[in-house]
């Protein structure tokens, strides 16, 4: 394995121990065991327990934000914004310890980043909603739901009373008869 691909192959470990125990209770040992290498091989690769951190939470961010699956432009409007909107649902669903990390590891990033992970999200959606022409009010409250949505099936896992499909359906219909009829 050359260094490069060692070094993936310790980040990926690494996150997952960072996503089971949180950075404070994660340890350089936990990480080089997880790894299958020795601390001292782990301290070749990394300065510290946080350059392994930042690195884990860069490949999060990639993984999350760098997903650009091409949408079909023959699609209508909602049924565009109802594609993303899944898309990034499901992204978000496969990657909820890493999301949840950044969540409860907030105010440790900050130090790292410019930005906190929901301002990032948040800038994400943004550029996406582009496409959608609504004005910056509509697109801050449209934004405001599909992000309070993507949390709440983080935090309330599927209800056996509403699919995920449903529950876009629904939400797109709210927004597109709301924010584009103008009673907003």
């Amino acid at each position: 394995m050359n260094k490069k691909e060692r070094e993936k192959q310790i980040i990926k470990n690494a996150l997952k121990v960072f996503n089971q125990n949180g950075y404070t209770k994660a340890t350089t040992s936990s990480i080089a065991k997880e790894a299958g290498i020795s601390e001292v091989t782990l301290f070749r690769y990394f300065n510290s327990k946080e350059e392994v951190f930042v690195k884990s939470i860069k490949l999060i961010f990639d993984t999350l934000l760098n997903n650009n699956e091409q949408i079909n432009q023959t699609l209508s409007k909602e049924e565009k914004f109802k594609y993303l909107l899944l898309d990034k649902i499901n992204l978000i669903l496969k990657n909820k310890d890493s999301v949840l990390l950044l969540l409860n590891e907030s105010n440790l990033i900050s130090k790292f980043q410019d930005r906190s992970f929901l301002e990032i999200i948040e800038e994400h959606f943004k550029s996406h909603f582009n496409m959608f022409y609504f004005n910056q009010k509509k697109q801050e409250i449209a934004i405001r739901l599909i992000m309070g949505s993507i949390l709440s099936f983080i935090y309330l896992p599927n209800s056996k009373h509403i699919k995920r499909e449903d529950f876009i359906h629904e939400i797109s219909n709210m927004i597109f008869n709301t924010l584009d009829q103008g009673e907003i």
